[in-house]
């Protein structure tokens, strides 16, 4: 009898430190369950005949965990449930917009055979064939010997002139017997003005002695 007393004020004694400690690990209203439990516990093994087995505390504090986790975890389930968040969890359709792209366009430029000064530009013609056939009929009506100078899907165009002084002219004038057409170019871009620049690039490549300008541009949904 005196074993068991002495048992039972053991496990009284070291019950409020492994309540503490095994309580902390139990966040929330669970800390109080997790100290009853092991109190009960604890209380019932040392009034077995014989007394506290020396790993009684440690048995207790397994069963109260456990138990407390199994509170947890239902706990957290029925908050999962409630806030749609849970593993049965009905998934709701997600619209999403689909961004219209704009339709490609094309754009062709032609150029006859210099001297010549003619040539055909199409900006922003949906069908690649009409813009070839609406760019070749504009150079052929005004030139002899159009071929393809550039065909490109940006939305501007632009073509550029090299030219050179006359032998028989003193100097260049807007006349156009002032001086002779060496080449023709063309250049394509997203703005007018990036166009402009790649047609004179290419103007300059082919001849850096020339003079070169700029003879038209065009940008799709320009109006004339």
């Amino acid at each position: 009898m005196r074993i068991a007393s002495l048992a039972a004020a053991f496990c009284l004694m070291a019950l409020p430190a492994l309540a503490s400690q095994q309580s902390s690990r139990a966040p929330g209203p669970h800390r109080d369950t997790a100290a009853l439990c092991r109190a009960e516990c604890l209380a019932t093994a040392a009034s077995r005949p014989g007394g506290a087995a020396p790993n009684a505390a440690q048995a207790c504090s397994v069963r109260c965990d456990a138990a407390v986790s199994y509170l947890r975890s239902q706990a957290e389930r029925g908050t999962a449930e409630a806030t749609g968040r849970g593993r049965d969890a009905v998934v709701q359709p997600v619209a999403t917009a689909r961004i219209a792209r704009p339709a490609a366009t094309h754009g062709v430029v032609y150029g006859a055979r210099t001297p010549s000064p003619a040539f055909g530009m199409v900006v922003g013609e949906a069908d690649r064939l009409a813009a070839h056939r609406s760019a070749e009929r504009a150079c052929t009506t005004a030139g002899p010997g159009c071929r393809v100078l550039a065909e490109f899907t940006e939305a501007c165009g632009a073509v550029a002139q090299g030219y050179k002084r006359s032998q028989w002219a003193l100097f260049i004038s807007s006349d156009p017997n002032s001086y002779v057409v060496t080449s023709l170019s063309a250049g394509a871009g997203p703005r007018q003005d990036q166009a402009e620049r790649a047609a004179l690039a290419e103007c300059r490549s082919r001849d850096p002695q020339a003079n070169c300008r700029v003879v038209a541009a065009a940008c799709a949904g320009q109006r004339g």
